[in-house]
């Protein structure tokens, strides 16, 4: 699928300015599902390395405007050249080599928002599998994930233990 972008530009502080219309479309598709290059448009292989890189745009609301901005992938043509000493991480969920900004360095690293929801979900649902009750030891299968306790039993069991140390 590939995208005819606008024409970019470069800010003065080197960030890509596009100009808003309905091709912006592909740039968030593209920080969706990373299929693609979020600038040029071309069609990113599975595991070509990519640049996660922040767009701005221009949005006409009334008679202001604002700026809006999207991480989003790009391939190795349309990257920033000053951010070059970067050295490139594993994504999290597909191994995909990603750069990211040093400003959005964070704890785990993602190609796309895609690879970070299936990321998450994955850990949540691992997380909640099986928990310990924190009355009475059992193990159980929480049906909230903020649940400490197997029963309502068990949970009105530790309420009255904590009222009466405290009373």
């Amino acid at each position: 699928m590939t995208h005819t972008l606008p024409v970019t530009e470069r800010g003065w502080n080197g960030m890509v300015m596009l100009q808003r219309d309905e091709s912006e479309q592909g740039v968030y598709q593209a920080a969706r599902d990373c299929g693609h290059c979020a600038q040029c448009g071309r069609e990113l292989k599975p595991q070509e390395p990519v640049w996660r890189e922040v767009l701005h745009s221009y949005k006409k609301r009334r008679i202001q405007g604002e700026m809006l901005f999207t991480i989003a992938p790009v391939c190795k043509n349309c990257h920033l050249t000053t951010f070059d000493w970067l050295l490139p991480e594993p994504c999290e969920k597909c191994q995909r080599m990603v750069v990211n900004l040093p400003r959005f360095n964070r704890v785990h690293t993602f190609c796309c928002r895609s690879c970070e929801v299936r990321y998450y979900s994955h850990k949540r649902k691992k997380a909640a599998a099986q928990q310990t009750c924190g009355e009475c030891g059992g193990v159980f299968k929480p049906t909230r994930s903020d649940s400490l306790y197997c029963s309502n039993a068990c949970r009105q069991r530790s309420y009255r233990k904590r009222a009466q140390k405290s009373a």
